[in-house]
């Protein structure tokens, strides 16, 4: 995939270094002391979890090849994560240095460009958020496909039914049974790889009131 020059990437920070880091690895937890370091996703896939107010995590962000996690500008005097970050899949993470960020982003020209990218995260994370303020779960799990297909393509892969439950804001057995009805539906279709959708009917549920 061609590289956004207008954002920045791990190019941008050759005294970085590569972390390969297995499934279930919590790169750090919400809550915990920050250190600084900002993180960029070569390949995998990580989510952002977070504590819902009646203490169920839930996961309204994913983070894939390309983005950036880690970095103090939501941090304030607190020093600490506003979130959780979890490896999905095994995953190769490129660890920048808080020193060596914060000299880069001395430079206007790479802090435009921090700007650029900070506003599309912020942007998928509120889509996330508002997606699971949906009343049904149905509308729910339709949106959080299309959102999927966006970012990761086709066929896609899922993930194990409790992880897909934190997303969506439901139980594993609910979540579990719309899978079905949207299978037997033929809205997902089995492939190679993972699982290829029905991109209209599922518009038309995520439409619904």
């Amino acid at each position: 995939m061609e590289q956004d020059v207008s954002m920045l990437s791990p190019a941008d920070f050759p005294e970085g270094h590569e972390e390969v880091l297995p499934a279930r690895t919590w790169v750090f937890h919400e809550g915990g002391r920050a250190d600084g370091d900002v993180w960029f996703v070569l390949e995998g896939e990580v989510h952002v979890v977070l504590e819902a107010p009646d203490r169920r995590p839930v996961i309204p962000c994913v983070l894939a090849a390309g983005d950036m996690f880690g970095d103090p500008s939501f941090l304030g005097s607190r020093r600490r994560y506003h979130a959780g970050v979890r490896v999905a899949r095994p995953s190769h993470l490129w660890r920048v240095s808080a020193a060596v960020w914060s000299a880069r982003l001395q430079d206007p020209a790479y802090m435009r460009r921090y700007l650029r990218m900070l506003f599309v995260r912020l942007e998928r994370m509120d889509r996330g958020v508002r997606r699971l303020g949906v009343p049904k779960a149905k509308r729910r799990l339709a949106m959080w496909f299309l959102e999927r297909r966006q970012q990761f393509g086709e066929p896609m892969a899922l993930p194990h039914h409790k992880v897909l439950a934190m997303m969506i804001g439901c139980t594993r057995e609910r979540t579990t049974r719309l899978l079905g009805e949207m299978r037997a539906a033929g809205w997902l279709v089995e492939e190679e790889g993972g699982v290829c959708v029905d991109v209209e009917a599922l518009r038309n549920v995520a439409r619904q009131g």
